[in-house]
């Protein structure tokens, strides 16, 4: 009999714990899944930028040409048609691998601004991942997206704001977010 009085008490203890748990730590769980997935696409922007450096350095010119991209699907082969020169040079260890269903992209501007890019349906960079690239850019990751027609004009909102990396909402789809890093 004092076993199962023992026993009712703990699972009543347990009942109470569990519920203390989901109060106060609310969604804690969910929410540093979302600054995990923002941190990996913000240092795979900074491998990439360090990666393009050491090319510079070491071969007095941009690792960035038109036959040279590092466009990357999401299991992290090459996509069709493209070669990753900073991974078979040395300067990339391993590719890096933006979120499912998506690629990274290098695109250059105008001015020689080399940016990696990716433009991803909400469902794969949520609001959440993009409000909290915003945040540790040193943003406001509380308010709005800023909305981007398509990724030059992200890439020059980003230049614009005088920021390292972004995220901004797709005006063309409004299911798409756009997350941008300047890596030369």
């Amino acid at each position: 009999m004092s076993q199962l009085i023992a026993l009712i008490i703990a699972i009543a203890l347990g009942a109470i714990v569990t519920a203390i748990g989901y109060v106060f730590l609310g969604d804690a769980f969910t929410s540093n899944s979302e600054r995990g997935v923002a941190l990996q696409m913000v240092n795979q922007g900074s491998q990439v930028e360090m990666a393009m450096t050491a090319f510079r350095a070491t071969n007095a010119s941009s690792a960035f040409v038109t036959d040279w991209t590092l466009t990357r699907n999401n299991n992290g082969a090459g996509a069709a048609g493209t070669t990753n020169g900073l991974e078979a040079e040395g300067f990339l260890k391993a590719g890096i691998v933006p979120p499912v269903g998506t690629a990274y992209e290098l695109t250059q501007d105008s001015n020689q601004n080399v940016f990696l890019s990716v433009s991803a349906p909400v469902a794969e960079l949520s609001l959440n991942v993009c409000q909290e690239i915003v945040g540790l850019a040193g943003g406001d990751s509380e308010a709005a997206l800023t909305v981007a027609a398509d990724v030059a004009t992200a890439a020059g909102q980003l230049l614009t704001d005088g920021d390292r990396y972004g995220c901004y909402a797709n005006a063309a789809t409004a299911t798409n977010n756009i997350f941008v890093y300047q890596v030369e």
